[in-house]
């Protein structure tokens, strides 16, 4: 007989959005794919499935790309013309995803200044909404 495997994903998902501080505008154009190569890597690291890609290079200036994941999603978002870059990632896998994901980041870019930093679980279902307020 064929075993169903029942996956039950986690009633609290986690959302990271960070706005960060980086001088490189080449970087924040993503020049070389040096960006897109540093997402890649920090979810690889961190052990997420990467479904797909889409990117966008903007003119004058800027860069965006997403990672689907089978978890969810990963993105990255710049304003050259104000230093700086949005990294934004939602996981259903657990209530702390996504820390991982960040420090690596943070690290491949030595460190730089965070503008803003928002960390929050996000409740799947009633019951677990009444979790957290």
């Amino acid at each position: 007989m064929l075993k169903i495997n029942r996956y039950k994903s986690p009633e609290i998902g986690h959302e990271v959005t960070c706005t960060l501080e980086i001088k490189d505008k080449n970087l924040l154009n993503n020049k070389e794919g040096r960006l897109k190569k540093i997402l890649e890597d920090a979810l690889r690291a961190d052990k997420f499935t990467i479904l797909g890609w889409n990117e966008e290079h903007f003119s004058p200036q800027g860069y965006s790309c997403i990672a689907l994941l089978k978890e969810s999603h990963a993105d990255f978002h710049t304003y050259p013309e104000h230093k700086s870059l949005v990294f934004n990632m939602y996981s259903c896998r657990g209530e702390t995803d996504a820390r991982n994901t960040l420090e690596y980041i943070m690290n491949r870019l030595n460190y730089p200044k965070i503008i803003f930093c928002n960390d929050i679980k996000v409740p799947v279902t009633k019951r677990s909404a009444k979790k957290i307020i």
